[in-house]
């Protein structure tokens, strides 16, 4: 039985190799041949690439995982829209309103459903001055038409607890 070191710098066939220092022993066959050794060295390579992407693919799977559990976890701190479905009829979305935050001036151009997740009190500020409140009950929906062309309105959550919501919003106009 002959021993035989490969080199980490050098392969048989002289080519730089990025693999650890082997100590491989071998058996050389009745007639001197040595490819039973290269085939085992070519295997031996494989097996060791083929574990390191197993690593590193472990490693991305696992980054991954807790980077997305995080980021579903993490409280919000911000008033935020999470879209929820879109076709040619209708986009419905979540809508997280939350404590004393204002929703800058905006309107809405088209008529909607809008459900109770949990609900409270919305503060609606025209345009014009005008205040009034938008009292949305969990579990109850409600029907908004269109905003009057030209016309805008903030809003504002000013109790201690998030309002949430889910707007079903026709892509276009309804009869009424």
């Amino acid at each position: 039985m002959v021993q035989s070191k490969v080199d980490s710098s050098q392969s048989l066939n002289g080519k730089m190799q990025k693999e650890p220092a082997l100590s491989i022993r071998f058996s050389k066959n009745v007639h001197g041949n040595q490819n039973g050794f290269r085939i085992a060295l070519q295997y031996i390579s494989v097996k060791i690439i083929l574990v390191r992407m197993k690593h590193i693919l472990l490693a991305f799977l696992l980054i991954t995982t807790v980077c997305l559990d995080a980021e579903e976890n993490a409280p919000q701190t911000a008033t935020h829209r999470i879209p929820q479905f879109e076709n040619e009829l209708v986009k419905v979305w979540k809508t997280v309103v939350m404590p004393h935050q204002p929703l800058s001036m905006h309107r809405h151009d088209n008529d909607r459903v809008v459900v109770g997740i949990k609900g409270g009190v919305l503060k609606k500020t025209e345009q014009t001055g005008e205040i009034s409140d938008l009292i949305f009950e969990t579990g109850k929906a409600y029907w908004l038409t269109a905003d009057p062309i030209g016309t805008f309105h903030a809003d504002v959550n000013e109790s201690e607890e998030p309002i949430e919501v889910m707007v079903i919003e026709f892509k276009t106009a309804q009869r009424h």
